[in-house]
């Protein structure tokens, strides 16, 4: 039943292509992924602190993905949904086990399977790191269990390598020592035998771990300048977005509609009177928990899991633009799922609707039906939503479309609706595109992407010297800008103004010698006047920056062919219908050399 769950929500997902948000930067366009799995890669992996982020495992399942199938985004999905599936029935196996109750689990595990909130965690391939780190979550749990039931040396390091495996996938997985005292507690019990010390110090080496992971995320996050300033997110605001956040999953755990990719943070615009409202609820949940924990643990144990497991992401930390995010409840739930598994055949159970025998339920009486249908129905219900919202990932412009439709003016979500329209590129896109571009910038005139973008559809449909304009414009807002500064010297140089082209290609080397873009654009400046061994010498840095990039290769080829050096040029051309075997350009290039060669 679980792993039917998971096939019929999302394996719709096996047909989506790649998004344009993160996507790009994790897969697509990263040459080091897209180099597949090697000694270089699995250094780079362990070493970057590339998108802010420090979780190497994740990268080298991504090049993994690269090695076995290319840039197949159906690879890529198929892998989320395995590891999404194996967490679903490890989650059930580690309640099942700890508590033998198995229905209870099961309808655990199969909230978890086909929640409206966990679709942006399996949809989006850029989230691997919440599928992968999940697997490794409930391993370590079921290991640690097998490890509390009859302890051991190697028992213990499996324990602990699985953590280090799943923090190396995502940091989120910090809080697993604290989940772990919980269990204690709930359903284990070991307290009643144990002394609370005895209990925190066993876990002493999993803290160490969690302590250098978090260390770890600090420094990357602040190495790639992730973590808003006070100044734009003062700390009152993060209090008051924190709570309502906390209160708004729990919101949309019960009712999980209106769902969107991004939500823009409020910054000090949020109302204190909805944080106050917010934090009497989550107060109020708090003292009932506390007035039946000893009644009722396992209430206590999944309401501090909600609320514990959340604390890396709930935002006092701000990293990034988003206020809350669907995929940061990947894990939390778990605990509300719990409260509600056990807590509801309870009520039924005092409410003297459900007969139960030990552990187990009865199958007779009202209760037990009311029960069953219940249980059905929400399951039901969650999987025809999560169907329904997995859909609109099916393509970016149906994805930031519906993120606009539940947001209001979000300047993130145009911007990418934008480029979904240019990169879609059928007739009237670009048009579409430009719109977009225009909406985002009245919305957030400081939004550079939005502006350079702008500039691209338009070269893209012709209006060179508007392009011009408004990269010329941009370059004076972002001096330093190399893609910007790219982007006008290529345009430069395609309506015949080489000097200034040259220029800003030199600008951008001087920020930067190991910008492709840049040695590209200047070999076709160069190309263009005949100089063709300045030409050559800047293609070639070109191609050794960016090994994967065709253009450069073409061109290179190209030069080659100029100077008649031929068995240079087809090695450059080969390599381009190796890794675009779709390029007809190389194709026809390859074409005229065999019969120049055959005609000498």
């Amino acid at each position: 039943m679980l792993a039917m769950s998971v096939l019929a929500v999302y394996g719709q997902t096996l047909g989506f292509g790649f998004t344009n948000y993160d996507d790009p930067q994790y897969v697509v366009t990263n040459d080091r992924v897209r180099l597949g799995l090697s000694f270089e890669g699995l250094r780079w992996a362990f070493t970057t602190f590339e998108l802010s982020n420090w979780h190497p495992l994740t990268w080298l399942s991504f090049m993994l993905d690269v090695e076995m199938a290319g840039l197949d985004p159906h690879r890529f999905h198929l892998t989320n949904l395995l590891f999404h599936l194996a967490s679903t029935l490890l989650l059930f196996h580690l309640l099942d086990r700890a508590t033998h109750a198995r229905w209870k689990s099961a309808w655990v595990a199969a909230l978890f399977a086909v929640h409206p909130l966990h679709v942006e965690s399996v949809a989006w391939i850029s989230e691997r790191k919440d599928v992968l780190s999940a697997l490794f979550w409930f391993l370590t749990m079921v290991l640690w269990l097998r490890w509390v039931e009859r302890p051991g040396v190697l028992r213990y390091a499996l324990v602990v390598g699985s953590f280090a495996l799943g923090l190396l996938a995502k940091p989120m997985l910090v809080t697993l020592p604290f989940v772990l005292l919980l269990f204690d507690l709930w359903p284990l019990g070991r307290y009643r035998a144990t002394a609370l010390g005895s209990l925190v110090w066993e876990k002493l080496p999993l803290l160490g771990l969690s302590v250098i992971s978090s260390a770890m995320t600090l420094i990357a996050q602040r190495a790639g300048v992730a973590v808003g300033s006070l100044d734009a997110y003062p700390f009152a605001a993060r209090i008051t977005n924190a709570v309502v956040s906390y209160a708004t999953y729990l919101q949309k755990t019960f009712w999980p509609t209106r769902l969107a990719v991004l939500y823009p943070h409020p910054g000090s615009e949020l109302p204190i009177a909805s944080g106050l409202l917010a934090a009497l609820v989550l107060i109020a949940v708090c003292i009932l928990v506390a007035r039946c924990w000893r009644s009722r643990p396992y209430l206590a144990v999944g309401w501090l899991w909600y609320l514990g497991t959340l604390v890396p992401v709930i935002g006092i930390l701000q990293v990034g633009l988003q206020a809350r995010a669907d995929r940061y409840t990947y894990l939390p739930l778990v605990g509300v799922f719990i409260m509600l598994a056990w807590g509801i055949p309870d009520l039924l159970g005092r409410l003297g609707l459900l007969e139960t025998e030990g552990r187990a339920l009865t199958r007779s009486g009202p209760g037990s039906r009311l029960l069953v249908a219940g249980v059905s129905a929400t399951v039901a219900a969650a999987a025809w939503l999560s169907y329904l919202q997995c859909g609109y990932w099916k393509d970016p412009i149906l994805l930031f479309e519906r993120a606009i439709e539940v947001t209001g003016e979000n300047p993130v979500a145009r911007y990418n609706l934008a480029s979904g329209y240019y990169q879609r590129n059928e007739p009237g896109d670009l048009e579409r595109a430009v719109a977009h571009y225009e909406e985002t910038i009245r919305i957030d005139p400081g939004y550079a992407a939005a502006r350079n973008g702008l500039a691209g559809a338009l070269m893209k449909l012709g209006r060179v010297e508007e392009a011009i304009a408004r990269w010329s414009e941009l370059v004076q807002i972002r001096p330093r800008s190399k893609a910007v500064l790219c982007n006008l010297c290529g345009a430069l140089s395609q309506v015949g103004r080489p000097s200034e082209a040259e220029k800003r290609c030199l600008e951008v080397l001087r920020i930067n010698p190991q910008t492709a873009c840049a040695h590209y654009n200047l070999g076709l400046v160069y190309l263009q006047q005949e100089r063709i061994l300045e030409a050559e010498s800047h293609l070639e840095a070109a191609v050794r920056v960016e090994p994967l990039d065709t253009d450069s290769r073409l061109s290179l080829g190209v030069v080659f062919i100029r100077q008649n050096r031929f068995d240079e040029a087809i090695t450059q051309f080969v390599e381009v219908l190796r890794l675009d075997p779709s390029n007809e350009i190389a194709r026809s290039n390859l074409d005229r050399i065999r019969r120049q060669t055959a005609a000498d």
